[in-house]
Parts: structure tokens; C-alpha cells; sequence
């Protein structure tokens, strides 16, 4: 929804990441397959494309991007396929929503983090879709 995206957005670039928003899977493929992105944040149902759906198309186009689903859902069975992903439970904070995206952040240089205390699912920056994203701050 577009008030969680825009939250979401300016929790990111508050904090100084590069925000790309998408309002759709859709957009947020055509962002991934032009924009160099570090991690991808999205809802877990969205309309049309489906979160996991989405997150899995991107993996293909950019193999290292990292996975951020941010959801109400309780379980989200498609993120155990996804090694890079990380599951954020809503309401979220922008702590945790940095801490999630350090995570991802940490997995993809190779590196061992504390799980988030709010991952919902056992597991082992840019577009934003349904919340936000954005390009890893140098």
C-alpha cells in the first residue's frame, strides 16, 4: 500500500540508502533490470505478482540481490527456497527494517549475523514493491 511504501521509503533514505520505489512487481522488475540494487524489499502478497513470485524473478536477473519480505503473515513457506532472503514481520520499526537489511547485507559478504527478533521464518539495496528498498549505503 502506498502510505506502508512511502514509510518505509523515507525510513530509508533518512538513514541514507538510495530508495527506488515501485508500486507494482511489475515496476519493481523493470527497476531491477536497470538499476544496480543490493537488496529488495517486499510484502509477501501483493496483487498480481506475489512477493516470493517477485523475489525469485529478481534472484534471476541479479543473483547476488538480497531479500527483505516484510509481511503480517505468520509463515511465509516460499522464503526457505530463497538462501538470501529474510522474512521482517510487520509492524516494523526502522530499526529492525535496518537490522533486516544488515542481515541480508552480512549474508551476501559471506559474513555471520544474529537473527532479526522479528523473523518469522528460520532462514538460513533496491526497489521497493509494498514497503521500501534500497541500495546498501557505501
Amino acid at each position: 500500500d502506498d502510505l506502508i511504501r512511502a514509510s518505509t521509503s523515507e525510513m530509508l533514505t533518512g538513514s541514507g540508502y538510495l530508495v527506488v520505489d515501485a508500486a507494482c512487481a511489475e515496476d519493481a522488475l523493470v527497476a531491477v533490470q536497470t538499476t544496480g540494487i543490493d537488496v529488495l524489499v517486499t510484502d509477501v502478497n501483493l496483487p498480481g505478482l506475489t512477493g516470493p513470485g517477485l523475489a525469485t524473478q529478481a534472484s534471476a536477473i541479479l543473483p547476488q540481490v538480497g531479500i527483505v519480505f516484510a509481511t503480517g503473515d505468520d509463515h511465509v513457506p516460499a522464503a526457505a527456497d530463497i538462501p538470501q532472503a529474510t522474512v521482517l514481520a510487520k509492524p516494523y520499526s526502522a530499526a529492525t527494517l535496518h537490522q533486516a537489511i544488515a542481515q541480508v547485507a552480512a549474508r551476501q559478504a559471506g559474513t555471520v549475523t544474529t537473527p532479526i527478533a522479528e523473523t518469522t521464518v528460520e532462514a538460513a539495496p533496491t526497489v521497493d514493491v509494498d514497503t521500501g528498498a534500497a541500495r546498501v549505503p557505501e
